[in-house]
């Protein structure tokens, strides 16, 4: 995989607006842009979230963005943990 993290400082955003995912299938390189100003638990799951849009690239639209939503929550916070 090669991947990029690019820490960025948009200021205060909320929800999807903390993180992009690009991906470039020409050079065969994804590029994940999250946003620092943001509290440490949001980061993680974005950094989470967007480490899952590298992964499993081929899912497309809502499919893509439910799986990293449920693979980021799981990541950050196991069953056993949440209970």
């Amino acid at each position: 995989m090669r991947a990029v993290i690019v820490p960025v400082m948009w200021g205060a955003k909320q929800r999807h607006e903390n993180a992009v995912y690009i991906h470039l299938p020409d050079s065969g390189s994804t590029w994940g842009y999250l946003n620092l100003k943001t509290n440490i638990r949001d980061f993680k799951f974005w950094m989470t979230y967007e480490l899952d849009h590298s992964l499993s690239a081929t899912l497309e639209s809502d499919d893509a963005e439910n799986f990293a939503d449920a693979f980021a929550a799981s990541l950050l916070y196991p069953h056993e943990l949440a209970e």
